[in-house]
């Protein structure tokens, strides 16, 4: 996990160009950040979800097909962190074209039930709050000089 937070901090230097080009940097926050802090929510139950969502971001099958050629079950951590930018930043592209603002919160309410849905249910506001409170931690941290 220490290994897949270290890439996730390096992502302008690890991820290639060209995965950029078609979904640019989310400029409203630190994608980094972002993602340590849905892969640190995402872990702290210490249980694997029970519909075969695979890496440290819980990342359903589907979704994995969705953004990635690779076989899933046999990525490693780079291709993990790849693919996990790749949907953070797809995601912030559905949600620009449906006009809803590009926050910490509504990112973290595409990820736990998806960029499409209407409404959302009580518990994926409640993994929002958690993703949006250790996210603000970490920018603290960072900003105090305490990450990289």
């Amino acid at each position: 996990m220490k290994n897949l937070i270290k890439l996730i901090v390096s992502f302008p230097i690890a991820i290639p160009i060209m995965l950029a080009q078609n979904n640019p940097p989310i400029k409203s926050f630190d994608e980094g950040v972002m993602l340590e802090s849905i892969a640190e929510v995402e872990n702290s139950a210490g249980k694997i979800g029970n519909h075969g969502e695979v890496s440290p971001w819980q990342i359903m099958p589907e979704t994995w097909n969705q953004y990635s050629s690779a076989e899933f079950k046999n990525a490693d951590p780079k291709q993990q962190a790849i693919v996990a930018l790749r949907i953070l930043r797809g995601y912030a592209l559905i949600l620009t074209k449906r006009r809803i603002p590009v926050t910490v919160t509504n990112m973290a309410l595409a990820w736990n039930s998806g960029p499409n849905r209407k409404t959302w249910p009580n518990s994926s506001i409640l993994y929002a709050e958690r993703v949006l409170n250790v996210y603000n931690r970490r920018i603290a941290t960072k900003r105090a000089g305490g990450g990289k």
